[in-house]
């Protein structure tokens, strides 16, 4: 954009602009998620066939053709609210997973369910940070595009690391045992619980804190003003 940012600027972006904060967290959330890598411990000891995560990896990109009706789903729907269904379908696929992890036909379901889900938020990101930087040059005259987008993708970093770090924290808690033949019932109901209702709580709490997003409502108001300068 060829604007000049200074760490002022930056600073006042966190502190005025709670959008970027929303839009931010939601994608620490999902990369939080995916980045855990719980599908391997499930597979291996609760489905107790590794061989099986392919498949029902390949699953959840049956829901990828999805993605060319969404310009025309964002003519009807909001961005937010779009992340909101995506968050009910991360829910539904974390119940069905940790209650019905014993049916694989179900665990199939669950995989659909997740790659349904993931649409919304990887395919809409980037478009709402634009969003919030339409919002930041009302608030301050700059836009700050860039600026918006490093936050975010420090976000989306630190939450793959955590993610990652909980897991084996959580795991070791629950007495897990790489190197053992078989894990005790703790270590696998915590499997379940880091696949199933880890997720469940994460999307509950992106789907809660959206409800304060109001910046598709205000957008085409700002587009004219933005536009009349």
């Amino acid at each position: 954009t060829g604007e000049k940012v200074s760490v002022k600027d930056t600073l006042e972006v966190l502190r005025r602009n709670p959008y970027v904060w929303m839009v931010g967290l939601m994608y620490f959330g999902y990369s939080f998620v995916t980045g855990m890598g719980i599908n391997t411990y499930f597979f291996t000891w609760v489905v107790g066939n590794l061989d099986l995560m392919g498949t029902a990896s390949l699953i959840g990109v049956v829901a990828l053709p999805l993605l060319f009706f969404f310009p025309t789903i964002m003519k009807k729907v909001t961005k937010g609210l779009l992340v909101q269904i995506a968050c009910i379908f991360y829910i539904i696929a974390g119940l069905i997973i940790y209650h019905l992890s014993g049916n694989f036909g179900m665990v199939l379901l669950s995989f659909l369910f997740t790659g349904i889900a993931s649409l919304p938020i990887t395919y809409m990101t980037d478009l709402m940070m634009l969003d919030v930087g339409t919002y930041n040059q009302h608030i301050s005259g700059k836009r700050m595009d860039g600026t918006i987008g490093a936050i975010k993708g420090f976000l989306g970093k630190v939450g793959g690391a955590v993610g990652v770090g909980v897991v084996g924290f959580m795991l070791e808690a629950a007495g897990y045992n790489g190197t053992a033949e078989t894990q005790t019932e703790g270590a696998l109901t915590m499997i379940r619980f880091l696949i199933g209702y880890l997720p469940v709580i994460i999307f509950a709490a992106v789907a809660i804190m959206m409800i304060f997003y109001k910046l598709d409502a205000m957008l085409p108001e700002l587009n004219k003003e933005q536009n009349a300068d």
